[in-house]
């Protein structure tokens, strides 16, 4: 096995898969898409890597409330120059990713869009080491993205 494929999520149409993979034995993190094809068995096609920064590592996605976003924990570094894992949206059509957290001090994970697109909740615990305990935040949407 060439790599390694985690956390798959159904597009809100059913139609496409979307999962997270790195290379096997590695922890680059990038955003896959899939076409689901159910059949006997059920197979995936037309996988396709999201444009995204190469560099950075882009783990625990979901689709926005439309499919046309995927949120993601990356540590992608953009104006702010935060390393630490922030909840980002990436367009499926590609561009420049959408800051959802801005904190310097706390690994925020696992961000959930609510069913009209106006919330996202997340979990966020100070530092990067899973020592520290984890809150659910839940945030307003940016209207760049609603």
């Amino acid at each position: 096995i060439n790599y390694d494929d985690r956390l798959p999520s159904w597009s809100n149409n059913g139609n496409t898969i979307l999962f997270q993979r790195a290379d096997a034995g590695q922890e680059n993190w990038q955003i896959y898409t899939a076409t689901i094809n159910i059949g006997d068995p059920p197979t995936l096609s037309n996988i396709i890597k999201l444009v995204q920064p190469s560099d950075s590592a882009n783990c625990d996605n979901s689709w926005y409330w439309d499919n046309q976003y995927v949120l993601s924990s990356s540590d992608y570094e953009d104006d702010y120059e935060i390393t630490i894992p922030n909840i980002f949206a990436f367009p499926i059509g590609g561009g420049d990713p959408v800051r959802i957290t801005i904190t310097p001090t706390n690994e925020d994970g696992a961000p959930s869009c609510s069913p009209d697109g106006k919330w996202i909740a997340f979990e966020t615990h100070f530092g990067e080491d899973e020592e520290y305990p984890s809150e659910i935040w839940i945030i307003e949407a940016p209207s760049e993205i609603q």
